[in-house]
């Protein structure tokens, strides 16, 4: 079984790499490079759902132990996912402006 640890490492290595993904996609936009922008949001979104998956993972432990020691990680490990959800949500509304300037 992995350590508590192990998991909001993976929820971190995840969300970071959703989140780097994001910031890639909003330059591509920005660049008029709308295809690559696509790309990168699919990605993301990819390493999104394996984020969510991990979370899953300390949902069902949590439910299943009845109780998990709280760290600084932990709190770490859910910031960054939820910062990435909601970076995703803006660069997609970036690239629609975007796309509307260069029309």
């Amino acid at each position: 079984m992995k350590t508590l640890e192990e998991i909001c490492f993976g929820l971190i290595t995840h969300s970071g790499d959703a989140k780097s993904l994001l910031y890639e996609a909003l330059n591509a936009g920005k660049k008029g490079d709308f295809e690559k922008a696509r790309q990168k949001i699919k990605e993301s979104e990819e390493d999104q759902l394996k984020a969510h998956r991990v979370h899953m993972e300390l949902i069902t432990r949590e439910l299943n132990e009845k109780d998990i020691d709280f760290s600084l990680i932990l709190v770490h490990a859910e910031d960054q996912m939820m910062q990435t959800e909601l970076l995703s949500k803006l660069v997609e509304e970036f690239l629609e402006i975007y796309e509307k300037l260069e029309k």
